[in-house]
């Protein structure tokens, strides 16, 4: 196993400490399926909670995907759930002594530990890195009044549901619906499920070792394992899933995961598991002064890990995230929020976690393409907004995203982060390349000549998922198409291909729209989203603001296009952008990227405010999810009475079981809200990719560190650019760079924004201990050549350099607050 310390260029990190202060850390038991721990190895994850006697988990995978049927689209189902009682009330509020569930980031593990006049219960959980095998261990002593001992029972049980993919919006009333054909039975000593669903078939099997037992059949979807009575349990349940896409015998290989386990001994699997999580901790490294801030960050991480290591991407609305059956509100993904899920992925060193997401768009390119041919243009792939992860579009003609055309191009540029941060010319050339030029096909086919302007023009087009698709030349598509030819002219000079289509793309660019710029009173000049067939800006003067802010379509030149950022720092553009990134409303967070615009642009100070209105309003849930609506206050009671009722009662819904949908708040039902309580995967997202774009940038051709810092912000990390390098640096508050270590992973030229206001540098090459010569350009630009696997000490000439210290942490033991949210619950019995 390797060491727990892992030295950088210039710093030191003893991870299992510095992780073990962001432990969640419950007091109090969480006895609701929304608030239980998450945890998962890529493919199999799901939630953990407590009962009054044992635990409970929903067992999710990520390819549990059936055929659409009267209620829904094609929808990932749930596997099953587990739930372990001990027969006493070890873990009910009344006779707790003492409490603690912990989830555990370093080691992808969560406990639950309680002392009652009964009993001692120690109970850990993992899902095993290394296989499709999940871990329950349990040991509980009995005492006081119990001497005699009591037994456990583990049940399995199937029984699926409708998904309520309509949600509020509406929904089928056939409670028959989604049930599947699920069947347990019993196989030496094991209990498994058998699910035959319209398309899949999957197994789950489950066993006890270390205690006797004996399984038993409840009915058709429940299945027991019961040990006999003692006063002293330790036993280790494990659970396996295997699918159709996986294999065609089944029951057998569930079963070889579950021998697998138990000869290999589950002790040997959890030390090869935790090599696994430490080795992934180990790639990157953050630290900045805001604890909480920072907890948010590795919990981004950890749930990527946790859920994008196999064939389907992260789901939005919910990842593997939800608790209650299969209940899965919207269904069908949404290419805005699934994108959102690989934001901020590639640097954090992540890259491999981004393949489930560019594998799935990859082998579905033929829908695509057909669906381009089908709106006119051959040889092309355009996605809709609304799409499934097998090319379906079922929402296509829809009137608010009929004519919305910006869904490939940013996928595109999703293959294009992946190539940027690797240099993997053969990705490139196989995948990336092909992607990204079918993409940009799309518009080449699309657009038309405006002989009296003298440019190029799209009609009918339409920001994102808006009630006007006639409208003519929208923000979005303007700079996703710069964006999506640049990447082509450089991907095909690189390969040395298609000289024609060079020429054309280049003749594009150069004739492209100016966009709308509207000259607001007592707020200047701002974007605008589209123009109308007139040619007016859209919105108008009047109009502007009015939900405008939705996803940012405003600013789509600085964030996901790329295309404007703090090289224009002194253009007119700029300043319009920095102008809308400014006046962000503080309510509008759910799947804004605004904190990530601000952070671009160099506002660490708003992209900072941003994230503090993101997580006081979003993150709802108290293990660190958030939720991707933002205007779920208007659910609670007291919402027209409170004046901070958008930020104070956001959660009351969670809680407040008289709250319902009702026509004025969600368009619909009635129905109350507490069963479709599930978490988004979107604002997270945002907020870490924030704070790496505050700590380095890449995407002008070279490498920026800490160009969005707040003022009085200390930071250091250990993060990647574009070009394939491994970059580390450390900040204090007085804003000196103390060093910027270069680990080149290609051998490609560097290029690095000087961080001192100084042109005497001195670059040691860590491997000949000799100086590296290099250029310094005007605007302050610093090159020099590099080796494959180099690596690169950059310091101001004349101040020696001395290793940071260790960064370390002390074990976090209670909960954390954040304004209106919190991570962990604090003891209250």
């Amino acid at each position: 196993m390797a060491q727990e310390k892992k030295e950088f260029i210039g710093l030191n990190v003893d991870y299992k400490n510095y992780l073990s202060k962001h432990d969640v850390v419950f007091q109090t038991p969480n006895y609701e399926g929304f608030e239980g721990l998450t945890i998962g190895n890529g493919d199999i994850g799901g939630m953990v909670w407590c009962t009054k006697s044992g635990i409970e988990i929903q067992i999710n995978k990520s390819d549990l995907y059936d055929k659409p049927n009267k209620e829904s689209h094609t929808t990932l189902r749930a596997a099953a759930k587990l739930k372990l009682d001990f027969g006493i009330p070890n873990t009910e509020w009344l006779y707790l002594n003492d409490f603690e569930a912990r989830m555990s980031m370093y080691d992808a593990t969560s406990s639950f530990k309680s002392t009652t006049p009964f009993s001692d219960t120690d109970i850990k959980t993992w899902v095993d890195a290394n296989s499709n095998a999940w871990v329950i261990d349990c040991n509980l002593k009995t005492m006081g009044e119990l001497q005699s001992g009591t037994s456990m029972t583990v049940a399995l049980e199937r029984w699926g549901s409708r998904a309520f993919g309509g949600w509020y919006g509406g929904y089928n009333k056939d409670a028959s619906l989604g049930l599947g054909k699920s069947k347990v039975n019993t196989q030496n000593g094991d209990i498994y499920i058998t699910e035959h669903l319209d398309g899949l078939d999957f197994v789950v099997a489950c066993r006890v070792v270390g205690i006797n037992s004996s399984p038993k059949i409840k009915n058709s979807k429940l299945a027991v394992i019961e040990t006999g009575t003692s006063n002293d349990i330790n036993a280790k349940i494990i659970v396996s899933v295997v699918t159709s896409n996986e294999s065609e015998n089944l029951l057998e290989d569930a079963i070889k995961i579950l021998d697998s386990k138990e000869k290999e001994t589950i002790e040997k699997a959890k030390v090869a598991h935790d090599a696994w999580w430490q080795s992934f901790w180990e790639r990157s490294f953050v630290s900045i002064p805001d604890d909480y801030i920072e907890n948010i960050y590795y919990y981004r991480r950890y749930l990527t890990a946790s859920a994008s290591r196999a064939n389907f991407p992260i789901v939005f609305n919910g990842g593997l995230w939800t608790w209650n059956h299969d209940l899965r509100q919207w269904v069908t993904p949404h290419h805005w929020n699934t994108q959102q899920q690989y934001w901020g992925v590639a640097v954090q060193n992540d890259c491999d976690l981004m393949l489930p997401y560019i594998n799935t768009y990859f082998r579905t390119m033929p829908l695509a393409e057909a669906y381009a041919k089908e709106r006119g243009v051959e040889n092309a792939l355009l996605w809709s907004e609304a799409h499934d992860f097998f090319g379906n579009m079922p929402y296509k003609y829809r009137d608010d995203m009929i004519n919305h055309f910006t869904a490939a191009s940013q996928i595109a540029g999703i293959f294009w982060e992946y190539y940027q941060f690797t240099g993997d010319k053969k990705f490139l050339e196989e995948k990336c390349y092909p992607f990204i030029k079918k993409a940009a096909q799309f518009y080449v086919g699309y657009l038309k000549w405006d002989d009296k302007k003298q440019e190029y023009y799209s009609f009918p087009t339409m920001p994102y998922e808006h009630s006007q698709n006639q409208l003519k030349n929208s923000s979005s598509d303007r700079y996703m198409i710069e964006a999506l030819l640049d990447w082509c002219v450089e991907s095909a000079n690189m390969l040395k291909v298609d000289k024609s289509k060079v020429k054309e793309w280049k003749n594009i660019l150069n004739h492209l729209w100016s966009p709308p710029v509207l000259d607001i009173p007592d707020r200047g000049k701002v974007f605008g989203t589209a123009f109308t067939q007139e040619g007016n800006p859209y919105p108008s003067l009047e109009n502007y603001g009015v939900g405008s802010y939705h996803f940012d379509a405003h600013t789509t030149q600085v964030f996901p296009a790329n295309i404007l950022g703090l090289d224009d720092k002194d253009t007119e553009y700029f300043k319009i952008a920095e102008n809308v990134s400014i006046r962000q409303p503080a309510s509008k967070n759910a799947i804004t990227p605004g904190s990530i615009v601000s952070a671009r642009l160099g506002l660490g100070e708003f992209a900072l405010e941003k994230m503090t209105n993101s997580i006081r309003r979003m993150q709802h849930f108290p293990q660190g999810l958030f939720y991707n609506i933002d205007h779920w206050y208007q659910l609670s009671k007291y919402a027209d009475s409170i004046s901070t009722a958008e930020v104070t009662t956001q959660r009351d819904y969670l809680y407040d079981k008289r709250t319902h949908y009702s026509k004025e708040t969600a368009g619909s039902s009635g129905l109350p809200a507490a069963p479709f309580v599930q978490p988004g995967m979107e604002a997270l997202s945002i907020v870490s990719t924030t704070v790496s774009e505050m700590l380095i940038q890449s995407h002008e051709g070279k490498i920026r560190v800490f160009p969005a810092i707040p003022e009085n912000w200390e930071g250091a990390f250990v993060l990647r650019s574009r070009g394939a390098f491994i970059v580390s640096s450390v900040i204090n508050k007085s804003k000196e760079v103390s060093f910027v270590g270069i680990e080149s992973l290609k051998g490609n030229q560097c290029k690095l924004q000087n961080p001192w206001n100084s042109p005497s540098l001195e670059i040691l090459n860590l491997k000949t201990s000799e100086n590296e010569k290099y250029k310094l350009s005007k605007d302050g630009v610093i090159s020099f050549e590099t080796n494959k696997n180099g690596k690169y000490m950059i310091t101001k000439k004349g101040i020696p350099f001395s290793k940071e210290k260790t960064f370390t942490g002390k074990q976090n033991n209670g909960p954390k607050y954040f304004g209106e949210a919190i991570l962990g619950s604090k003891r209250d019995f």
